[in-house]
């Protein structure tokens, strides 16, 4: 079955090795851009290997697809621009 870009096979081996990592190794990821292909594959994806990355930030130049993803993931922080988020 095939869950949003990634297989359920895929998914229980990045999990099985999450299991080995300890929680300080989880990966940070920021995503830069909030439309469409982020709102619906990229961010559930991330979401669903929790415990090997988790999202930490957010950017997208429109407020509205911020906005979105803020109601989303609200212990996120959101940006407008990439070069603060990085900073």
């Amino acid at each position: 079955m095939q869950t949003r870009g990634i297989s359920e096979t895929e998914i229980k081996k990045l999990m099985t090795k999450a299991k080995i990592m300890a929680v300080s190794d989880e990966i940070s990821v920021g995503v830069i851009g909030c439309g469409r292909s982020a709102v619906f594959r990229h961010l559930p994806a991330i979401k669903q290997l929790a415990g090997l990355f988790r999202i930490s930030a957010v950017c997208d130049v429109e407020k509205s697809r911020r906005e979105q993803v803020e109601s989303m993931f609200p212990d996120v922080r959101h940006y407008r621009r990439s070069i603060d988020m990085v900073d």
